[in-house]
């Protein structure tokens, strides 16, 4: 899970001075810095209710972030005029850092809500909880933690385990930043917070419940807690370093899907 940085938002028949009947004018150009030189731009559109980025494929375009065809100011016109007529109106243009891998967490297909924010049609409301935290190493206790017996979690409201339903079992998970394994039983709300419950995988260990953070500096989705047998020592997991061992459920999708919301919600209030 990433933040996505675009604030600015600017029609593509302006930026690139289209005839005015052009049936490409109102594509949006979504941007994150002023500059006029030396911008990398990607284009993404909606096809058969998937989202598809121009590519270096036989076909022109894949849903997957594979080949992508960059372009700058001078070939944007041309990559518009690639996207299939039917799926033109749904068309998006991102600015992008780069070509690198890591510019593809820039990535993402905006919805109708946020680029009527963007382009200033639409009121943030002030009641949003913010997910971002910064994720670190530390020795001064627990970050959001408790100590749980797993029974207790038999009484949470809407508790949601990450195993198939009628099952009792945790996911088994290696932690590849640590080379440690841990044990995840599910997710809840705690007010507007999420909580994901889990423990080492050690004997003696206990069930514990972390609250689910964004990291402020990477963007990317966390919890945080003792993983080791080291008094009150206290390390981030990122879910991305999560190796799933024996079953990967469906509710840990429907986990990141929450923690996405949290973020739109945080990042379009903090525009406004």
């Amino acid at each position: 899970m990433v933040v996505f940085p675009h604030n600015r938002l600017v029609k593509a028949g302006r930026y690139l001075s289209f005839l005015k009947n052009d049936p490409l004018n109102q594509v949006p150009i979504l941007r994150y810095d002023k500059k006029r030189k030396g911008l990398t731009f990607v284009i993404v559109f909606q096809l058969a209710d998937s989202v598809q980025i121009l590519n270096r494929s036989e076909k022109g375009y894949s849903s997957r972030l594979e080949r992508i065809r960059f372009f700058d100011e001078k070939s944007l016109q041309a990559g518009l005029n690639r996207i299939p007529n039917v799926a033109r109106e749904s068309a998006q243009v991102l600015q992008v850092p780069g070509k690198g891998k890591g510019d593809r967490d820039w990535i993402r297909y905006y919805q109708p809500q946020e680029l009527m924010f963007l382009a200033g049609g639409q009121e943030v409301s002030e009641d949003v909880y913010n997910p971002f935290r910064d994720a670190r190493t530390w020795d001064g206790g627990e970050f959001g933690q408790a100590d749980f017996e797993y029974r207790d979690y038999e009484g949470i409201q809407d508790f949601r385990p990450f195993w198939p339903q009628g099952e009792s079992q945790p996911l088994v998970c290696r932690f590849s930043d640590a080379g440690a394994d841990l044990l995840l039983m599910g997710w809840y709300y705690h007010g507007p917070q999420l909580k994901v419950s889990w423990r080492p995988d050690r004997k003696g260990a206990r069930w514990r419940s972390s609250l689910v953070a964004v990291d402020r500096k990477t963007g990317r989705t966390f919890f945080q807690g003792n993983l080791f047998q080291i008094e009150r020592a206290s390390v981030p997991i990122f879910f991305d370093k999560l190796e799933i061992k024996n079953h990967k459920g469906s509710e840990l999708d429907v986990l990141y899907q929450e923690i996405e919301k949290q973020i739109r919600a945080a990042t379009l209030k903090e525009r406004g």
